[in-house]
């Protein structure tokens, strides 16, 4: 295997290459070696770097990586870092008492503070005058009969007060699962999967701090000193003989035990 070596034109060092297209193209190019061209290890230091130029500020050398980066300096004008000294003080203040809760102060896109809402309706409700920017807003609303937000939080009971119940839990699941219903998503649910969520459903009912070892840290497989909730009857082992979900997810079948006696016992019944 031949081997094609160059010599860089700035520092005299050494490349070598592996084919002798690369080789030819390097030399066409006059391509530098691989410090040279600001390639890491770099070492600015000594200005090993194609390209450099003044600091207009202290006139020390100062240099970059690639030629795009050495452009955008000289077109900004900038300073070395020793230099740049950043923004004022008194700038700093402004900046943080603009900022101060807005997220976006300049931008108006972002704020309705100013924006001109000449399409006006009556709150269906409580006959609060209601105003909208759009046009297209202000229709929609009327079709749809939206009220206001004050009446909003009483009429539809927006509040922590209404807690969310079973039936409404139920139907987001069911709803999630593409059901119109939870009593269609139930009848179309595997009976296997459907046992399971029974069984589970029933052991969260226990409680289970009357157990030994309620105290000790839970956790998954492989956490240093876990325990893990374990049916002494295993729920798949119940499934296959046909035993209720009531006793399987009852407290007398529960218990807890360090995560590796859980790993070994699977679903065997000891």
């Amino acid at each position: 295997m031949t081997d094609y070596t160059l010599v860089c034109v700035n520092c005299n060092e050494i490349t070598t290459y592996a084919s002798g297209r690369g080789f030819l193209t390097a030399k066409n190019n006059k391509t530098l070696c691989a410090k040279c061209r600001g390639k890491s290890p770099r070492r600015r230091d000594v200005g090993i770097t194609n390209w450099s130029r003044e600091c207009p500020s202290c006139k020390t050398i100062k240099y970059y990586s690639s030629k795009r980066n050495l452009t955008r300096a000289i077109n900004t004008n900038s300073n070395c870092p020793n230099c740049n000294s950043g923004p004022s003080a008194n700038t700093i203040k402004l900046i943080v008492k603009t900022l101060k809760t807005k997220k976006y102060p300049n931008r108006k896109s972002n704020t309705k503070v100013g924006k001109p809402a000449p399409f006006k309706r009556s709150c269906p409700a409580c006959d609060k005058e209601l105003s909208y920017v759009s046009e297209r807003s202000c229709s929609r609303a009327s079709i749809q009969n939206s009220v206001c937000n004050s009446c909003s939080s009483r009429i539809y009971k927006k509040s922590w007060v209404y807690v969310i119940k079973d039936t409404h839990t139920k139907q987001m699941a069911a709803t999630k699962a593409g059901y119109s219903s939870y009593a269609e998503y139930m009848k179309d649910l595997d009976s296997k999967k459907k046992y399971y969520r029974e069984v589970l459903r029933i052991t969260r009912q226990q409680d289970i701090r009357i157990l030994e070892n309620f105290d000790k840290l839970r956790g998954l497989c492989g956490v240093s000193g876990a325990y893990q909730l374990d049916h002494i009857i295993p729920i798949s082992v119940a499934y296959s003989q046909n035993l209720s979900p009531k006793q399987i997810g009852d407290i007398k079948n529960l218990r807890i035990i360090p995560w590796k006696d859980n790993l070994q016992k699977s679903n065997k019944v000891l």
